[in-house]
């Protein structure tokens, strides 16, 4: 499965996430603060991080500043877990190209695992025609591809 940081200051929101992610197949690694997790992230660059805004020494803004500013990290998914409701700092926050952004008082586990899931799992394939399909009508071929509706032929009118 994915490889996620888990990154927050309080064990007891970080533990239960981190304990429920690894029982789904996904590899954890956690920080308590922003510099661990800066360090973290030159050792492996996970394909999620779950950030919280509200940390001691440096806050989730300036580590996520840091993670577009380097070009490693600057295309990981990122989906805030915090507590914070300040509509400007969450405005701020969504100019840096989150993912999501879940309060901690309103989310179930259920929730968090649908949304990881939803960012970490590949797009579907679509199917496209390798090459055109020759059709033969009236002793003309002519190129269609096979996602394309065919084309009615002209029809002369009655007399």
């Amino acid at each position: 499965m994915a490889t996620i940081l888990v990154i927050d200051d309080e064990a007891v929101v970080r533990e239960p996430i981190s304990a429920s992610l690894r029982a789904h197949g996904h590899q954890v690694t956690c920080a308590g603060d922003g510099p661990t997790a800066m360090k973290s992230l030159q050792a492996n660059v996970p394909d999620l991080i779950l950030l919280d805004l509200r940390m001691p020494t440096m806050d989730g803004l300036a580590v996520l500043r840091e993670l577009r500013a380097a070009p490693a990290t600057a295309a990981v998914p990122v989906l805030l877990l915090s507590a914070v409701t300040d509509k400007a700092l969450v405005l701020q926050v969504a100019k840096l190209n989150i993912q999501g952004y879940i309060l901690k008082s309103a989310f179930s586990l259920d929730e968090l695992l649908e949304r990881v899931r939803r960012i970490t799992s590949p797009p579907p394939c679509r199917m496209r025609p390798t090459r055109p399909v020759r059709v033969r009508r009236r002793g003309k071929p002519r190129a269609i591809s096979p996602l394309q509706p065919p084309r009615r032929a002209r029809q002369e009118p009655h007399r």
